[in-house]
Order: C-alpha cells, then structure tokens, then sequence
C-alpha cells in the first residue's frame, strides 16, 4: 500500500490542471488508508504537490502525514494562502478544518465583503459558487473555527436560498420546504453535526420515508441516510 501510495503522489505530480481533480480525492484517501491500515504517516516526497493547483491534496492528506512533511505543507500554506483573495475559500477551509492554519478575521472578512457580488454572479451557476462558500463557512462554524460568528449567522439568514436558512436555523426551519439531496452537497462532518440535532434528525428521517415510499431515493444518497440518520 505504500508503494501504491507514492505511485499515485507520483501521478498527481505529473498530472496537469485540467486533470488533478480526481487526485484531489484519491490521495487523501490512499494516505487515510495506510494511516489506519499499518499506523504509518506518509514520509515520501511532496516536492512536486507544492503548486498552487495542487494545494488541496496537501491540505486533505495533511493529518496523515510526518511531521517533516507538515512542516512544509503549514509552510506552503503560510506563504500561499494567507492574505490570498477570497476565491481560495476551498483551500482555506481544508486548511482551517485541518489545523495547518488558524482561523483568520482578514480572509473572512474578504468573504463577508464579496458575498453579495458572488451571490450574484452565482444565479442560475452550477456549481454555485455562493453556495460552496457558504457551506464551507458553515462546516468552519460548527467545529469552532469561525471568528465573526454573528455576521456569518445573518448571511445565511438572508440567503434567500433555502439550503442555507436550513444551516443557519435547524431547529425553527420549514421542514416542509427540505429537499433530500442538499445532504449529497454537505460534507462528512457538517452531516454528522446535522444528525446531532434531534429536530433536524426526525423531520429529515420523514422526508426520507415519503420518498423512499416513491421510489425517488437513489442508492448514494440512501447510504448517507443509513449511515448518518438511521441508529
């Protein structure tokens, strides 16, 4: 496995940009495995993930990795990240979430202080850029990892976009309005914070079976209900 792990850390190298989104997943998950399997950190070369495009496999694969190896990546992501623009919100976010950076009042700000502009660029966009900015400010929330809690609150309180009312007030939210498959848009994490509240929990439990009744729940969204909702 550690031999397949520096192969596929040697593919995402000589992968070009147009390719590397598969590698931004694969490689985290190959160094989570040989973490877990064998207890070992990933010690091998990660010269060539040091680009800017690259960025966020070193963030993913950060806690699996040798001290050596974190020293460069909280290095790299001191010199690249830190007082970029706003449109690196995803690298950012893994950052925070991962403990290569602390939160930071000035990036947030740029955040807080474009949203509108985003929000509307963002219309009618897939993926939405508004949305995943939002969605990663709140998985940054809910570990604590939020300075400007209070201005974060009130932008998704006036969202105007259902998704994110429902983040922003799980308890007094118009269930009736929930749609099922905002959960595949939701991290790992921010899925388990959700099935922590108990109303959230009961009424997302009832969308389900009225769909499932239908016939309208596919099979990847059907193992995150089991997994995160179903004890």
């Amino acid at each position: 496995m550690g031999r397949f792990l520096k192969h596929a850390v040697h593919q995402a190298v000589e992968t070009d940009e147009t390719g590397i989104r598969a590698y931004i997943n694969i490689v985290p998950l190959l160094s989570f495995c040989y973490y877990d399997f064998y207890d070992e950190t990933f010690d091998g070369n990660i010269g060539g993930l040091l680009h800017i495009e690259k960025i966020l496999i070193l963030a993913k694969m950060y806690p699996y990795c040798g001290d050596a190896n974190k020293n460069i990546i909280r290095n790299f992501f001191q010199k690249e990240i830190k007082g970029a623009d706003w449109v690196f919100f995803d690298r950012y976010g893994e950052a925070v979430l991962n403990g290569i950076l602390v939160p930071d009042r000035d990036f947030e700000q740029k955040i807080y202080n474009n949203i509108n502009v985003i929000k509307e660029k963002s219309q009618g966009c897939y993926p939405n850029t508004y949305q995943d900015i939002l969605i990663t400010m709140f998985n940054l929330y809910g570990k604590g990892k939020i300075i400007d809690t209070n201005r974060l609150k009130s932008i998704l309180r006036q969202s105007e976009d259902a998704m994110l009312i429902f983040l922003s007030d799980m308890e007094g939210f118009d269930y009736s309005v929930f749609d099922i498959n905002w959960l595949q848009y939701f991290s790992d994490g921010l899925l388990a914070d959700i099935a922590q509240c108990e109303t959230a929990r009961m009424n997302i439990c009832r969308k389900f079976a009225e769909q499932i009744e239908s016939y309208n729940v596919g099979s990847p969204l059907l193992k995150k209900f089991f997994r995160y909702f179903v004890s």
